[in-house]
């Protein structure tokens, strides 16, 4: 008597087998780990097609950029986009009607709407974070001429910079308070001068009195001087700054001065009645970068105030 051999269950093995496969192949190459950034911070490589090299529009994004200081700007001919594709902060530039290969890669990252709309002119920038490195910043900034490109980057040409900008203080942030702040000596601070700053660990007070604040940190030293109305502010030294800009910071209004490893931050602070002159001086771009994001946890005292009440709420 021949017994019948059911191969339902080898089948159903197999089957089990290539789907859990499957799963874990797919699962591994979604989640897997992406390869650090390369390049420094304040360092942007700015990819287009050789065309544009001789082309008006290079000459206003030198304009703007060159406003930005400290950054550090590298154009880079489309033909070495793969080796540069890693660099931490990557601006794509590119006219999507042109034909070229660049036209290609900036429209395989738009949608099908937006595709439509960058040929007919319409939008300017697509931002991703993280695309083929960590951490990574990528702005693609595209038009359907040579022309509206060029008077695109006129008119717009800031925003990129302040994306490039809010995007090194955020990574800046996250890697200066990792280990925690000098909690106890930001409020000294602030009960001495009536302004907060949000201090590094290792930061170290190397003067304090009335109207001058001076820190040192291994990375930088800032010195902070203000003057109250009707005061007179204590004299600092001008830099014979190479590059200057004003931005907005909580609707105040910032004169930024950089001369190599140092800057300045002038304005006043119209709730207290206070002019402030911030100066650091460090080492390296990066460092630079450093200050700026130092400078961007001051609050004043009603502001510093107002956070410590609803804190005290919570």
């Amino acid at each position: 008597m021949q017994h019948k051999i059911n191969a339902y269950p080898v089948k159903n093995t197999l089957t089990l087998f290539l789907l859990t496969f499957s799963i874990l192949f797919f699962a591994c190459k979604k989640f897997s780990k992406k390869p650090l950034s390369q390049g420094k911070a304040g360092e942007i490589y700015i990819i287009m097609d050789k065309r544009l090299f001789s082309h008006p529009v290079k000459n206003i994004m030198e304009q703007v950029f060159n406003m930005e200081s400290p950054y550090q700007v590298k154009y880079i001919p489309f033909q070495s986009w793969e080796v540069h594709k890693k660099q931490r902060n990557l601006l794509i530039v590119g006219n999507v009607n042109d034909g070229t290969l660049i036209s290609e890669v900036i429209l395989s990252h738009l949608s099908p709407a937006l595709q439509e709309n960058a040929k007919r002119n319409l939008g300017f920038i697509k931002v991703e974070n993280d695309s083929f490195a960590v951490p990574q910043k990528i702005i693609y900034a595209y038009s359907g001429s040579d022309s509206l490109l060029a008077e695109r980057f006129l008119q717009k040409g800031h925003n990129l910079a302040d994306e490039f900008r809010l995007f090194e203080q955020t990574q800046k942030y996250k890697q200066m308070y990792e280990q925690g702040f000098e909690e106890q000596l930001s409020e000294q601070v602030f009960r001495q001068h009536d302004f907060y700053l949000k201090l590094p660990k290792n930061t170290v007070v190397r003067d304090s009195k009335s109207q001058v604040l001076s820190l040192s940190h291994p990375n930088f030293t800032l010195q902070v001087v203000y003057a109250d109305s009707g005061q007179v502010i204590p004299k600092i030294e001008p830099i014979q700054e190479k590059k200057q800009h004003i931005f907005e910071f909580k609707n105040i209004k910032v004169l930024s001065l950089y001369a190599d490893e140092v800057v300045q931050y002038v304005f006043t602070d119209e709730a207290q009645k206070r002019r402030y002159v911030f100066e650091g001086k460090a080492k390296g771009i990066e460092h630079i970068v450093t200050l700026q994001t130092l400078f961007s946890t001051f609050e004043n005292a009603p502001e510093h105030n107002a956070r410590l009440k609803i804190k005290s709420f919570k």
